[in-house]
């Protein structure tokens, strides 16, 4: 499915991008087994898109190349199984999505209950435009066995990993984020990455170059309601820089019950 055929208006220029296909996609993203494929141009998108089905490849050009503006106030992206239940094997790659709105709170990208997923060379909120009220890049909502690399996240809170509403013991686990570079929209405030209270992690690894950026804190995890134990966090190859939050915080965390198989290796604290 070549996602410009869709278009109302507009020739892909940055004068005069794409538009309208958005009415049409929503409804070929509830068919599974699918590849859609966004050409070199720009596109605007002005509803909210889910993916709901399973085996769904989404596909830009390059986050150089394929570039997607937002213009709503909501949820650009969500992946989410069209039932309470897990979506499986598909992808997301190739595409760099801004936003117009920098004054309301956004996601970009909301995973709920994936397996299996690949996330490749994709940005949200390049030159600064994912910004306002504690606009989120990347939110994780559960669950497993899930790829993401070479992306550039600018926004107030890089990356939130929060609980998975289908099923609260799996929230994030074999999670590999690879090649990130995360700058927040306030030096001040935010963090790199947020782990909400409630989260069961296990084997969750980031590594590659990890740039953390101009955040008030690295990563912040803040725990009061869990009850079981989480295990395997590594962090490699971070460095935190070019912050003004004088009490700010590298590595922030604060666990209910416990977490074990904590590792951190080869990263600097330059704030």
């Amino acid at each position: 499915i070549y996602v410009h055929r869709y278009a109302t208006d507009g020739d892909g220029t940055q004068a005069r991008p794409w538009t309208g296909w958005d009415t049409s996609l929503n409804r070929l993203l509830s068919r599974s087994n699918q590849h859609i494929v966004f050409a070199p141009g720009y596109f605007t998108q002005a509803s909210d898109l889910t993916v709901s089905q399973n085996r769904i490849h989404i596909t830009g050009a390059g986050r150089h190349a394929t570039f997607i503006t937002y213009t709503g106030t909501g949820v650009a992206w969500t992946f989410q199984f069209v039932t309470a239940t897990t979506i499986v094997e598909g992808s997301w790659s190739g595409i760099a999505l801004l936003a117009t709105d920098t004054v309301s709170t956004k996601i970009g990208l909301r995973l709920v209950d994936l397996s299996n997923y690949f996330f490749h060379d994709f940005c949200v909120g390049c030159s600064s435009s994912w910004r306002g009220n504690s606009s989120i890049a990347l939110q994780t909502r559960g669950r497993e066995l899930v790829s993401i690399s070479m992306a550039l996240l600018h926004a107030d809170i890089p990356i939130s990993i929060e609980p998975n509403p289908n099923f609260a013991p799996i929230s994030i686990d074999h999670f590999h984020f690879h090649d990130m570079y995360l700058l927040c929209g306030s030096s001040t405030a935010g963090s790199a990455v947020q782990i909400l209270s409630n989260v069961y992690l296990t084997d969750v690894t980031f590594d590659g170059y990890q740039a953390w950026v101009s955040c008030g804190n690295g990563l912040t995890w803040i725990d009061t309601q869990t009850t079981g134990i989480s295990v395997n966090l590594s962090l490699n190859n971070i460095r935190w820089e070019q912050t003004t939050n004088a009490s700010g915080y590298f590595i922030d965390i604060r666990h209910n019950h416990a977490l074990q198989g904590f590792k951190l290796s080869n990263s600097f604290s330059g704030a």
